[in-house]
């Protein structure tokens, strides 16, 4: 997974920011991981499409 496009972790940052910021690159992380998943699930369904369409089917 990219990891580009996140906040920046300060440790120095009062605690509240930092744990959001945690928060927010989590929900990134699993939001690109849920985006991947749907990718290679389309590209299975339109794998399986074309194969029936050229099957004839």
């Amino acid at each position: 997974m990219s990891k580009t496009n996140r906040i920046n972790l300060d440790p120095a940052a009062p605690d509240s920011l930092y744990a959001g910021a945690q928060k927010v690159n989590q929900a990134l992380d699993e939001t690109e991981e849920q985006l991947e998943r749907l990718k290679k699930e389309m590209n299975v369904k339109i794998s399986n499409a074309l194969c029936l369409h050229w099957m004839g089917e």
